[in-house]
Parts: structure tokens; sequence; C-alpha cells
């Protein structure tokens, strides 16, 4: 995972699947996923897949990531609320809900929105497994 914080590139973060599993991309290729934040209403989330494909492509190939030829297969998904977003003075709402939720003991708190925090990747997939076990 590698992270982006120059407005030159219009994604935040760039992973490539195949580290978390081999099985993740085929035999002797692999895929990279480029997040892009948005809310519903930006432009961006309204684009059209191709613009969107281009508008990551074009970085990449500029950093020299990718060259011309190499993407064989490209696919956008638009996930709302992907990200919980947190107001500064957040905390004690967020910390009376945790704490009613707390009550149940048959329910176990996962991922970004579950847990009201912002997280690596790394963290949820521990997360996942922790509450799969």
């Amino acid at each position: 995972t590698l992270y982006f914080p120059d407005r030159e590139f219009p994604f935040t973060r760039v992973y490539e699947p195949r580290n978390r599993s081999p099985l993740m991309a085929p035999a002797s290729r692999t895929s990279l996923v480029a997040e892009i934040p948005c809310w519903e209403e930006d432009e961006v989330w309204r684009s059209e897949d191709g613009a969107l494909i281009e508008r990551t492509a074009g970085p990449l190939k500029r950093a020299g990531w990718i060259g011309n030829g190499d993407i064989i297969g490209a696919d956008v998904r638009r996930l709302a609320c992907a990200y919980p977003v947190l107001e500064r003075d957040a905390g004690p709402s967020r910390d009376a809900v945790l704490s009613y939720l707390g009550t149940f003991r048959n329910l176990r708190l996962a991922g970004r929105a579950g847990r009201f925090a912002y997280s690596w990747i790394h963290d949820q997939l521990r997360a996942g497994r922790e509450v799969a076990s």
C-alpha cells in the first residue's frame, strides 16, 4: 500500500492485492487498486468509468509504475460511506453510541464505520479475522 498525498494524483492510495494473497491476481500478472475519495454529489462520483480509469492511469504512467499497453482490464467500483467522516467534536457522541452497543453480548463491531474510526486496511483485515473466529 502506498499513499499519495500530493494533489498531482487524483487518488490517495494504491495497493496491490496480490501482496495480501497470491490468489488475488492471475499467475504472472498483478493488479492495482486506486482509491479516489469523493462524495456522492461530486463530479468525480458522477464521472464515466473510462474517464476515471484514464484519470488514474495517467499519473501512474508518469510515475513510471505502468507503461502503455500494461493495462489489460479495468473496473470502477463506487463505494458509498467507505470511510467514516467524523466531526471534530464527535468524540462524546461516538463514545455514547459505542457504550450502548457494548451492552449487547452478541454484537461485535468491525470495520471503519462499525468502530467509528479511520484505520488501515490491515487493521480491517485483522478485525474481520477476529470477528470470524
